[in-house]
C-alpha cells in the first residue's frame, strides 16, 4: 500500500551506489542527495510505485546464491530500493538484470511495437531470485537529476495573451 510509504531510498549504479532518498511530507515528495534537496516530479514517484505494486512473479529463477552474479543481484551489481513507513522498513529489494522479451501475436510470431521483458529481483536478506514482468530496473537505476521536477513555469495557457522575448542587449521579437 503506497499510502503507508513516507520515505524511500535507492542505491543505484547510475549514482555509484550513493544513496538518493525521497521523503513525503504533507503529500509532497522531495528528493535528497547529500545536502541537496529538490522537488520531485510527481509522475516519477507514481511510476515507481506502479512498478513496485504491480510486481507479478513469473517464476522462481534460482535458489542458488552462486547465480546472483548471473542475474546481477550481488550488492555491487544490483540497484537496491528500501521503502519505509516512518522508521519501519517495509521492503528491502535488490533489482538486477533485465532481459528483453519480444512481443508476440497469438500465433507466436514476433510483432512490432512495445517492449516488454523480465527483471530479476531478490529480497536483500534472501537467496531466492525471482523473474518479474516489467522494467523495474529502468524505473530505479537512473541519475538523481532525472527525478527532479523539470517544470520551469506553470501557468494556465488560457490566461496568456502575449509572450514577448527580450535579449540582454535590448533586442526583442
Amino acid at each position: 500500500d503506497s499510502t503507508k510509504v513516507n520515505k524511500l531510498s535507492i542505491f543505484s549504479k547510475a549514482e555509484n551506489k550513493e544513496e538518493i532518498w525521497f521523503q513525503k511530507d504533507g503529500g509532497i515528495w522531495t528528493g535528497h542527495k547529500g545536502d541537496l534537496e529538490v522537488d520531485v516530479e510527481p509522475k516519477n514517484i507514481e511510476n515507481l510505485f506502479d512498478g513496485l505494486l504491480k510486481i507479478k512473479t513469473k517464476r522462481l529463477a534460482s535458489r542458488n546464491k552462486e547465480k546472483w552474479e548471473v542475474y546481477e543481484l550481488t550488492d555491487s551489481m544490483a540497484t537496491r530500493v528500501k521503502l519505509y513507513d516512518g522508521k519501519e522498513e517495509l521492503l528491502d529489494l535488490l533489482v538486477g538484470k533485465f532481459s528483453y522479451k519480444p512481443n508476440q501475436n497469438q500465433r507466436g510470431m514476433q510483432q512490432q511495437g512495445g517492449i516488454s521483458g523480465l527483471t530479476y529481483v531478490r529480497h536483500f536478506d534472501e537467496e531466492e531470485i525471482y523473474a518479474i514482468d516489467g522494467m523495474l530496473k529502468f524505473i530505479l537505476d537512473r541519475p538523481f537529476n532525472s527525478w527532479r521536477d523539470q517544470t520551469i513555469i506553470n501557468i494556465d495557457k488560457e490566461n496568456l495573451t502575449l509572450v514577448a522575448f527580450e535579449y540582454l542587449n535590448g533586442g526583442s521579437y
